[in-house]
């Protein structure tokens, strides 16, 4: 009966060690997949942002035909599509995600702006630099400089998600947003 005592004993302890051991487990792989959406959301913000350079090399380009500056724009807005697409998949394929529609349709209308943005920066470029006002440049670097608020609310809400899963992350959670926001301003 003693013994019988003492193994019960031995393994409601060791079961709740197991049980406190898994729960700090699966709150780690919480807290990796939480940075990992965030880095996602901020690599594409600084994609968007990367995008402009070469945009405005070309939209302010004299000669409206200079095949290097297209092709640094065209390299540049491929990298944003692959971005675009690690924070789709991101967006779709997560469990943490999918139960929010927000974050998906916020991703969906980020899509569909930065398309209308890029239409609007290839018409523009397309005209001949005389016919291209100062307003009309304005407006399709304007459309560009709007994407990344867009992404604002899901870079939030996945920054939210890895100081939840992990409060220690706050600090370096906290200095990568800062460090996001400072460079968008920075331009």
């Amino acid at each position: 009966m003693i013994a019988v005592g003492l193994v019960l004993v031995v393994v409601l302890g060791v079961s709740r060690f197991v049980v406190l051991e898994w729960r700090q487990m699966r709150q780690a792989e919480q807290g990796l997949q939480a940075v990992h959406r965030l880095r996602v959301s901020l690599v594409l913000a600084e994609m968007v942002s990367r995008e402009r350079g070469p945009m405005n090399g070309v939209l302010g380009d004299a000669s409206a035909a200079n095949a290097a500056l297209r092709e640094r724009l065209k390299q540049a807005r491929a990298r944003t599509d692959q971005a675009y697409a690690a924070f789709d998949e991101v967006v779709s394929a997560d469990d943490a995600v999918v139960h929010d529609p927000l974050t998906a349709r916020q991703a969906a209308a980020f899509r569909a702006a930065l398309q209308l943005a890029r239409t609007e920066v290839d018409r523009v470029a397309d005209l001949p630099p005389s016919q291209r006002s100062t307003d009309s440049i304005r407006q399709a670097v304007r459309g560009m400089v709007d994407l990344v608020p867009l992404l604002a609310p899901a870079i939030t809400q996945f920054a939210d998600d890895a100081q939840l899963a992990d409060p220690s992350l706050g600090s370096s959670v906290w200095g990568a947003r800062m460090t996001a926001e400072l460079r968008e301003y920075a331009g």
